[in-house]
């Protein structure tokens, strides 16, 4: 399933058990109603560093920045998710007007296609779809996900509260295998780049290349790293009005 919103519909519907997708995506199905629990968590980004996701253009571009991209195109995998509501977040940060710009929803695989067709002035997009070279043909003018916070979780495992109900040891069980599988891929970039290069186009030198650009992942489910999302949810109108982070995240204790 491509996008979050698509997801979050599907658990709810009860489709699919449980759905790994970004924050916006989530907080947006549950302010709708959707009873919907987090059970393990996604990325973790901070500010400065581990920017997976970055705004890129071409390397001829005229755009340099925020302000730059007032009333453009900019492609992205789906408006309301890290790519799209972070790069709203990062223009407006920097000086420019976010509600001038025009996010056009462009599959990943179809992404730097568009960029060099010129059917999208700009890109926000991660780094692992959209590679960029210090000398090719792309370049990054900025980091989207430095606008939200200094530090957050972006995504996350979720199921419905009935199902975790009825299934809170396979629940648990679930959250504490991701959470291993996170710490391994944290402690052995090396070992998980290796199977990055043999499910994707990318080569060793470009994963040299971005090693400071990885993505890393949170070990934990805590509260204070969900409500920045939250906040800027409430802010794009994603959701009508924060509410409490916790109350995103299923008690998988008793």
């Amino acid at each position: 399933m491509p996008t979050g919103p698509g997801i979050a519909a599907a658990v709810a519907s009860g489709e699919i058990d449980v759905g790994f997708g970004n924050l916006f995506a989530l907080a947006g199905a549950v302010a709708s109603g959707a009873r919907l629990k987090l059970i393990a968590p996604g990325q973790l980004f901070l500010a400065g560093k581990l920017q997976s996701i970055a705004l890129i253009v071409q390397a001829d571009s005229p755009y340099s920045s925020p302000k730059d991209l007032n009333g453009k195109r900019i492609g992205v995998r789906a408006p309301e998710s890290l790519v799209g509501v972070g790069a709203k977040a990062w223009i407006d940060q920097h000086g420019g007007d976010s509600s001038s710009v025009h996010l056009v929803p462009v599959p990943g695989e179809l992404q730097a296609q568009a960029l060099e067709q010129g059917r999208v002035d700009a890109l926000s997009a991660s780094l692992t779809d959209v590679p960029v070279s210090p000398k090719g043909t792309r370049r990054i003018i900025g980091y989207p996900t430095d606008a939200i916070a200094s530090r957050f979780i972006g995504s996350g495992w979720f199921a419905r509260t009935s199902w975790i109900e009825a299934n809170r040891n396979v629940a648990r069980r679930f959250a504490h295998a991701i959470m291993q599988a996170s710490h391994w891929a944290n402690t052995h970039q090396a070992q998980s780049g290796a199977i990055l290069i043999k499910h994707t186009q990318l080569t060793p030198e470009y994963l040299r290349e971005i090693r400071d650009h990885r993505v890393v992942y949170s070990e934990a489910l805590d509260a204070r790293l969900i409500a920045p999302l939250i906040i800027v949810a409430a802010r794009y109108a994603i959701i009508p009005a924060t509410f409490p982070a916790r109350e995103l995240i299923a008690n998988l204790q008793y």
